[in-house]
This record gives C-alpha cells, sequence and structure tokens, in this order.
C-alpha cells in the first residue's frame, strides 16, 4: 500500500462500513459512499447508535452527509458478529430517559439548567 496524502487516502475505504463519532457526540455507522477534498462524507445505510451502560440502540438514518470538520475519528468496521447487547431503539430511548431522570432527582440544583 502507497501513502497518499490527505483525504485521498480515503479513497480505499470507499465502499466499506464505517463508524464516525461526531463533534457533537453522536455515533453514526454506515457504508461510506463518497468523499472530498475537504473530508466531507457521504454515507449510505446510516444508523444513529445510542448508547446507554453497556447497551445500544440504532436509529436509521438513510443517505447521511458529514461534514469534514465535524469528524473527530473515523474507523472501519470489519465485523459485528461480537456485538451481543442490541436492543431495540425504544427500550434503549426508555432506558435513557430513566437515566436523565435518576440524574435531574439526584442534583435538584441543577434542575433549572435542564429541560426536557
Amino acid at each position: 500500500m502507497n501513502y497518499v496524502p490527505g483525504t485521498a487516502s480515503l479513497i480505499d475505504d470507499i465502499d466499506k462500513k464505517h463508524l464516525v463519532l461526531l463533534r457533537d457526540g453522536r455515533t453514526l455507522i454506515g457504508y461510506l459512499r463518497s468523499i472530498d477534498q475537504f473530508a466531507n462524507l457521504v454515507f449510505h445505510q446510516t444508523v444513529e447508535r445510542i448508547h446507554v451502560g453497556k447497551k445500544f440502540g440504532d436509529i436509521p438514518r438513510g443517505i447521511f452527509i458529514v461534514r469534514g470538520e465535524n469528524v473527530v475519528l473515523l474507523g472501519e468496521i470489519v465485523s459485528r458478529h461480537n456485538l451481543v447487547f442490541t436492543l431495540v431503539f425504544e427500550m434503549v430511548r426508555r432506558m435513557q430517559s430513566k437515566d436523565i431522570v435518576t440524574y435531574i432527582s439526584l442534583c435538584p440544583s441543577h434542575t433549572a439548567l435542564i429541560q426536557l
């Protein structure tokens, strides 16, 4: 494999499944379909992964365009066979809501800052 500088090094990763961590904390998983010179990325069959503890759920997002400046981490996913904690998204969302309610009840002085 030859070294290619900049975003051109991502050309070998097109049509492979990737995980991307965004600057706002969201995690996306999808097939990388296109890139440009600014590292803007286009993903296909994208899901947004929500984590609660050791469990997670996926929200289908379809085609997703990510601006290059929002990418914190990008990595290829080789296999998904070892992930055993898959839950239905609604269950994860309920668990996440319970965590927020628990946090608010434990920190009553900060309730004015949190809007649900």
